[in-house]
This record gives C-alpha cells, structure tokens and sequence, in this order.
C-alpha cells in the first residue's frame, strides 16, 4: 500500500481572549499567500503600475497626456524611471495604449 503525502497543519497562538480561552489559527501551509486583492475583473498589479493605472482608470476614456499623467501619479520623485517601468509594465500588458499625445486603458 503506498502512503500518500500529507499536508500536518501547525497552530499558530496569538494569544488568549477575554474568557481565558486560546487565540489561535492553524496553519496549513507555509507558503507566502499574497495580500493584495483585486476587485473582479481588475488586473493583479505591482505598487507602481496599479497606481498608475488607477489614475488612468479614473481620467476616462479621454485619458491624460504623457507630463500629466506622470504629475497627477507622485511617483518618480527621486528615480524617474519609475514611471518609465510603471508605464512599460502597463503597456507590455496591454493594458494601456498611447494615441496620439494621449495615454488611455485600453478597453478592448
């Protein structure tokens, strides 16, 4: 008979509640779960690229040109390129396009 792997959970304790009893959760694995969580239909991004994006998102379907997209985004104070790679990530994506002197989200 082959032994098939199995998952042990561990019990984490936070600590007791009001009654005495144990504050605890139990821990079926020790992988990293991510936090960040998306609304359906919204895409997964990293910092940068979500708030780039959100203000995009937010400008309509006119979008914003290229040095006020970058203003409104406060981001790239010390390092400009982080709104360089924001943008490419956003792009590479496709969920940004550029038209004209214009970037918009792309819809299609």
């Amino acid at each position: 008979m082959r032994q098939r792997d199995r998952c042990f959970p561990s019990t984490h304790e936070f600590g007791v509640d009001d009654d005495g009893d144990p504050e605890t959760v139990n821990i079926v694995s020790e992988d990293t779960v991510s936090t960040q969580t998306a609304k359906p239909g919204e895409p997964k991004l990293p910092g940068n690229e979500r708030t780039m994006f959100a203000i995009l998102h937010d400008a309509g379907r006119n979008g914003l040109p290229l040095e006020e997209w970058n203003a409104d985004a406060g981001i790239g104070t010390k390092r400009r390129a982080y709104l360089v790679e924001a943008r490419l990530g956003l792009k590479k994506k496709g969920l940004v396009m550029e038209l004209g002197d214009r970037w918009m989200v792309n819809h299609s």
